[in-house]
């Protein structure tokens, strides 16, 4: 049906955009959006991993012409993400082939998660907290388990549910990290590409793909991050923060 297939291709631009923007977006927003088209829960999770996964590649290869990726976060962030994003890729496939449905109650918990991140966000920005930030990491980022803890944590949850690989991740480095906005968002992307592409195979491999379904989204999500990435650079830091803030916020009530 071109219609349809024209509808995918636009949520991928809008979405794209966002990701390209934001660093956020995807699974918090194209997931729900799939299954609100009727497509199937779990082909959902698992397109929008894949679709997300090529998006984020571009992204990742924007920023880097831009220089506004941290290799040294993302490193330790995938140490800990990569091998938990298996674990739950796997595991929600074992829990439901036994009859568990966990989706809901972790996205709930996520969701809650993002609204309190926003609302701190908001607040540093209107305190005035977030001037002077430098291109530096805090002397946090020297314990490194902690680090690769905090993406074990997040990569279990992408892994399970697709969400969070961006606005999670923005997240605990807003909550953790003294990084201006910019360099957060092509750190996160990089990360999330590098994430979603061992996360996204995964779920090819259980079956939980629509190829035709990806490629569609694809069609709109290249040019559309691309284009946020290019807006992310021209964009003030006083632009930037707040909405990042917003996205969280709006993703968290999408997902309570």
């Amino acid at each position: 049906m071109p219609e349809l297939q024209l509808t995918y291709a636009l949520a991928g631009l809008i979405i794209g955009a966002l990701i390209g923007l934001t660093g956020m977006g995807g699974g918090a927003f194209m997931t729900p959006l799939l299954i609100l088209l009727g497509v199937p829960p779990v082909k959902a999770v698992g397109t929008d991993m894949v679709y997300a996964a090529v998006t984020k590649i571009f992204g990742s290869l924007k920023h880097k012409q831009q220089k506004t990726i941290h290799w040294t976060l993302v490193k330790y962030f995938a140490l800990g993400s990569v091998p938990a994003s298996l674990v739950g890729v796997f595991g929600i496939a074992l829990l439901e082939s036994r009859g568990f449905n966990v989706n809901s109650l972790l996205t709930s918990l996520l969701g809650v998660t993002l609204i309190v991140t926003a609302v701190l966000l908001l607040g540093r920005t209107l305190l005035g907290l977030d001037k002077g930030d430098k291109h530096r990491l805090p002397a946090a980022l020297r314990r490194k388990g902690w680090t690769v803890f905090a993406g074990a944590v997040g990569g279990l949850l992408v892994g399970m549910t697709s969400v969070g690989s961006g606005t999670l991740f923005i997240a605990l480095m807003i909550l953790l990290y003294k990084l201006p906005a910019k360099l957060m968002v092509g750190t996160d992307i990089a990360h999330a590409t590098i994430l979603l592409l061992v996360a996204g195979a995964a779920q090819a491999s259980v079956g939980h793909v629509d190829w035709s379904l990806a490629l569609n989204l694809m069609l709109g999500s290249i040019p559309g991050v691309l284009i946020g990435s290019h807006a992310n650079f021209k964009a003030p830091e006083g632009v930037v923060r707040p909405v990042l803030a917003v996205v969280l916020l709006v993703a968290g009530v999408r997902l309570v």
